[in-house]
């Protein structure tokens, strides 16, 4: 009688570490799947979200005082600001206290929103593949962006570095910063090297910027389209020579 009473308890204690290692894994299940939704709003860091809305914004001032053409390749002319004497001393201040800085800044947050949506997936078994289709959805956007509306696009750039990085993340903690380093000593000995590229003439510039403006203010779709595209190798080439100088 003893040796049945025995073997039920086991039996039940059986049953009972069955259903806690069910529950267990119905709970990291359910962990995995709410991690791959949105931070909530309480988990997320305040002063990141400050710094990107200070660095957008200096962004967003920098376009508008330079970027913001019909073609891209007027910011590169002389300007020879025209206005009022407000307007110079708001042009030098941003060029000399934001330009750049405000880049720089936005594109770290970019790198560091990469690695917090990283660490935010480790309980996800598809971490790699959901942070693929994110870089992938922002590439799509920018792609049609770049080839649609704008050859001064921004987001193809940024998912690009998206996907170079993207296999850092899974490496040792120590290898950024050895390739950074690697990387930031390339930058310095590029700067006594030839060029790789160099920008479109200024006559030719000047050119680009007045048929843009003829073509984007009285064509449509069908003309503004072709004229853009046959941009975009000089736009590419615009873009390597302003990396290598910044």
């Amino acid at each position: 009688m003893s040796l049945i009473v025995q073997r039920a308890d086991l039996y039940a204690c059986a049953r009972n570490e069955t259903a806690m290692v069910q529950s267990i894994r119905a709970q990291f299940q359910l962990d995995a799947a709410s991690s791959a939704g949105p931070i909530a709003p309480s988990d997320r860091i305040a002063a990141i979200d400050i710094v990107r809305g200070i660095a957008l914004f200096g962004v967003m001032a920098i376009n508008v005082a330079t970027e913001f053409r019909v073609s891209i390749f007027e910011r590169f002319l002389p300007d020879g600001l025209d206005g009022t004497w407000l307007d110079r001393a708001l042009y030098s201040i941003l060029m000399i206290g934001i330009d750049l800085k405000a880049f720089a800044l936005f594109s770290l947050l970019f790198g560091v929103g990469l690695a917090i949506q990283y660490d935010h997936l480790s309980a996800s078994s598809r971490r790699t593949a959901l942070l693929v289709r994110r870089l992938a959805f922002l590439m799509l956007i920018g792609g049609v962006h770049l080839i649609l509306i704008w050859n001064g696009d921004i987001l193809f750039e940024y998912a690009i570095a998206g996907f170079v990085v993207l296999p850092f993340l899974f490496g040792p903690s120590r290898l950024p910063a050895i390739v950074g380093t690697a990387l930031l000593a390339v930058f310095i000995i590029s700067s006594f090297l030839p060029p790789i590229a160099s920008m479109p003439s200024r006559s030719w510039m000047t050119h680009d910027v007045a048929e843009a403006t003829r073509i984007y203010g009285s064509g449509g779709f069908q003309r503004c389209w072709p004229f853009a595209f046959t941009s975009y190798p000089d736009s590419c080439l615009c873009m390597c020579s302003c990396f290598r100088e910044q």
